[in-house]
């Protein structure tokens, strides 16, 4: 069995399959002492468990999961904060992993977790909300989604930064009492009264309250942006909600696109390339997905995953196995590449990598992954 690349971002490996010689040498390698074994060793398991996770026994994710969370204390600073970059964005991080990179002392090793990891709890980011640094807190606000229960845990205990930052995310979910305490705080906060009076959803009747407390000339500025014009406030909900509702509408319409441009696939009427090509440089991942989804009878939420990985493994190996050409490749990479905020010249890297990979081997990974898959399905049933 070839030896896998400890390159972050490698996956042309010979077999997906990781079988007993090789957990063997991987735990060889976690009883080495020196540095560069443990890196070694952090790399090739970050890899096998954000790349190829889906094809692995539970028990081997296990034993893998377990040899990463005991190498962790072994690393350096450095080596920690690469491994949370490696492993932040990916759904298959063990949650102990996720859990304890995010609670480290260094900002340079917690700061990814914290803002990509998507297997992090709402506990996990209120306990870490109320017992770390502002650093820590800030990264937290920064996250695509955060839930009431978390931003009222930051709130709590945040600083006027903060709570400026966890304002400005449309994607936190403020409750009342959160409004209330950010609406009283607004005054003495540069930038938080700006900040609260951009969003849609702060409740009227907490402005209205807090504004009958303070004095005047706080009144004055709170309501230069909320309350002199009674119409505004309502003008913003409604559009708040116009919004949503065309959001809605074109995730319905490319579904729709999508499943028109892979019956035309089926047909013969348009190849896979083709519609690749037009929805990646749209940067349209889910369309994307649902295509590839078709073509290799994955599920399509595991290929939406594969593409929005740091390492690119799986996406590969995917593209591959349906023959996916250049063109086409490339417009995934550049796709990912502005998705995951890397520069550019990543994705000519990726597409370097790609075409090393046997189209074979790609199409065996790929029926191993389909089997599994619907084993597992039958064992659920």
């Amino acid at each position: 069995m070839a030896e896998p690349s400890a390159r972050a971002g490698d996956f042309n490996r010979q077999s997906p399959i990781c079988g007993a010689d090789e957990l063997r040498a991987l735990e060889q390698l976690a009883k080495e002492n020196s540095s560069e074994k443990r890196r070694e060793l952090m790399c090739r398991l970050s890899d096998f468990l954000t790349d190829e996770s889906d094809i692995f026994s539970d028990e081997t994710i296990v034993l893998l999961s377990d040899i990463l969370v005991s190498l962790v204390d072994q690393l350096d600073e450095p080596g920690r904060a690469e491994l949370s970059r490696r492993v932040a964005p990916s759904r298959a991080t063990p949650h102990k992993l996720a859990r304890t990179l995010a609670m480290d002392e260094s900002v340079n090793v917690a700061v990814p977790i914290l803002e990509k990891s998507p297997v992090l709890r709402d506990e996990d980011l209120v306990e870490i909300a109320g017992s770390n640094s502002e650093e820590h807190v800030l990264a937290i606000t920064r996250r695509e989604h955060i839930s009431g229960c978390v931003t009222d845990a930051i709130i709590d205990n945040g600083t006027m930064k903060v709570l400026r930052s966890v304002a400005e995310n449309a994607g936190a979910e403020i409750t009342h009492s959160g409004f209330r305490r950010l609406v009283e705080e607004a005054p003495w906060a540069e930038g938080l009264m700006q900040a609260l009076s951009q969003r849609t959803d702060v409740p009227k009747a907490v402005v209205k309250s807090a504004i009958a407390k303070m004095p005047q000339s706080h009144r004055d500025r709170l309501q230069r942006l909320w309350s002199e014009d009674a119409l505004r406030a309502d003008l913003l909900v409604d559009q708040a909600a116009q919004k949503m509702s065309e959001v809605r509408l074109n995730r319905r319409r490319g579904l729709l696109e999508a499943k028109v441009a892979a019956k035309e696939i089926e047909n013969g009427d348009l190849t896979i390339e083709e519609a690749v090509l037009q929805f990646a440089r749209d940067e349209r991942v889910r369309e994307v997905a649902h295509v590839l989804a078709c073509a290799t009878k994955l599920p399509e939420k595991f290929i939406h995953g594969a593409m929005l990985r740091l390492d690119g493994g799986a996406i590969g190996m995917i593209c591959r196995s349906v023959d996916l050409g250049d063109d086409a490749f490339i417009a995934i990479a550049n796709m990912r590449c502005s998705k995951l905020r890397l520069p550019s010249s990543q994705a000519r890297h990726w597409l370097e990598i790609y075409r090393t990979i046997n189209a074979e081997v790609a199409r065996r990974a790929l029926r191993f992954s389909i089997v599994r898959t619907a084993l597992r399905q039958a064992g659920a049933a």
